[in-house]
């Protein structure tokens, strides 16, 4: 080999693939822990197809007509009505409306079949189950509202489900807090083995895993997440998606 050669470095993604597989060589039970929305699964499809239904009403005024017609699914940000407010609608009326329109239907088992994997995603979370992983999701979604809609759109999308090592836990009640939900959740994650890596597109979400599993790798997927958010940990992670 020559000098000026370049050795490929082994990415980021591929070195928490290949600490999943000396773990389970070793014979420990190593756990990843992934949450869903807008870490595996991007919901501007589903905020995009609820807006533009929203739009199609017969008594839909021109000015949010005109708006959502020059929008795309990459327009879409955490809060529909926000993204609407910074494009000049300023009807708090209507933008009332649309946030019950919403609410009725993001939240549910139907609305969930317009999500899309976040690129490499499949990939990634297949990898680290092969390698021996148990694979933990994780998520805010609410079993009543969403449980069914959640496998259905795990196995149509070939995320690892069916068979051994895997494990879902969503919320029990709509009304619960997803970080206390999640909080409560590490006992749990702990007794199944040893967390290797968590992936959180929620900074408060990914600080607690870090606070929680000091030597896993959390990753922090830079896609959407709630206003106000506090510092991430600087040992987190950032990634904007999956792909290797």
């Amino acid at each position: 080999m020559s000098s000026d050669a370049t050795v490929p470095r082994m990415s980021f993604l591929d070195a928490i693939i290949e600490n999943v597989r000396t773990h389970a060589k070793k014979g420990h039970r190593p756990v990843v822990v992934f949450d869903l929305d807008s870490t595996l699964f991007s919901t501007q499809e589903r905020n995009f197809a609820i807006l533009r239904e929203f739009a199609s009403v017969a008594d839909a005024p021109h000015a949010l007509v005109s708006i959502v017609g020059r929008l795309c699914v990459g327009d879409m940000g955490w809060n529909i009505m926000d993204d609407l407010r910074v494009r000049g609608l300023s009807d708090d009326g209507l933008l009332r409306r649309l946030r019950s329109f919403w609410r009725e239907r993001f939240f549910t088992n139907e609305y969930l079949r317009h999500d899309k994997p976040i690129p490499g995603a499949v990939e990634f979370v297949a990898d680290v189950h092969v390698a021996g992983a148990i694979v933990f999701y994780l998520t805010g979604r609410d079993e009543p509202g969403m449980g069914a809609g959640t496998r259905e759109s795990l196995r149509t999308h070939a995320f690892p489900f069916e068979g051994e090592r895997v494990v879902l836990e969503l919320k029990p009640r709509f009304e619960d807090d997803d970080l206390s939900f999640k909080r409560s959740a590490i006992d749990r994650i702990r007794q199944l083995g040893e967390v290797v890596a968590a992936c959180e597109n929620e900074p408060a979400n990914a600080n607690l895993f870090c606070d929680a599993f000091p030597k896993a790798d959390v990753l922090f997927l830079e896609t959407v997440h709630s206003p106000n958010p506090p510092p991430l940990c600087t040992k987190v992670a950032r990634l904007g998606d999956f792909r290797r």
